[in-house]
């Protein structure tokens, strides 16, 4: 029985380094192929001849080289590792964070994560929050951290005072989403060079079941730009 359970796990274990390999692979040679793909004919055999002229320090001597060299090396191919390493830092992530919290559900829509960045960078833009010696991008994205780390707080705070289950922390992470959507889509008033953003959403009336519920729809959000003598935009 030992030895047949062993024997099943080995089996399984292969069958899942195997797919990943092929996965993986899949992933490469299609980012590969990505880099030849623009408005410009640029045939995958042009694009692979210059990566392989700048790794081996060729040079480009005709004017239809150095466009091929600058469409490939310098344009696609940063984009296309960048969109690999990517995916590859969020499939980590999202697998840690479901074997931490157990459930294969979890990711960073339902537990709040992003939601809370989200909201942070409303607050950022529409605010016009300044943080020293940073620039705005790098503001932005340092707000958007610090924001999508609340919901992983609350989480944490659960889980390690009330002991809760892992699909508790799914759902705590749900409501926690629900509570900043519904937060950043309310009206927020703020002055900006003399005019006052306005943002509102939109209310829905609906009724199910012969009961009159009021139910938000947020349609969205509607950005009015209010001068001294009226409405400019």
């Amino acid at each position: 029985m030992v030895n047949a359970g062993v024997a099943e796990y080995r089996r399984r274990t292969r069958i899942r380094v195997l797919a990943t390999v092929m996965i993986a692979a899949a992933a490469v040679i299609i980012g590969a192929y990505s880099i030849c793909i623009s408005q410009y004919a640029v045939s995958f055999s042009e694009a692979l001849d210059v990566i392989a002229k700048n790794l081996s320090g060729g040079t480009f001597d005709t004017y239809h080289d150095r466009l091929v060299n600058h469409i490939v090396w310098e344009g696609y191919l940063p984009i296309g590792i960048a969109g690999l390493l990517i995916g590859a830092i969020l499939a980590l992530g999202g697998a840690v964070m479901q074997t931490i919290v157990r459930n294969p559900v979890a990711d960073a829509y339902t537990t709040g994560i992003s939601s809370g960045a989200l909201f942070g960078v409303t607050l950022f833009i529409v605010l016009d929050f300044q943080i020293a010696g940073s620039s705005k991008d790098a503001g932005m994205i340092l707000t958007a951290f610090v924001f999508s780390m609340i919901p992983v707080a609350i989480i944490v705070l659960f889980a390690f005072f009330k002991k809760v289950i892992s699909t508790v922390m799914v759902l705590i992470g749900i409501a926690v989403m629900y509570i900043f959507v519904d937060v950043h889509a309310a009206p927020l008033y703020c002055e900006r060079g003399g005019h006052r953003i306005h943002l509102f959403m939109d209310c829905r009336h609906a009724r199910r079941d012969r009961l009159e519920r009021h139910t938000l729809a947020f349609s969205g959000l509607c950005i009015r730009f209010r001068g001294a003598d009226g409405d400019i935009a």
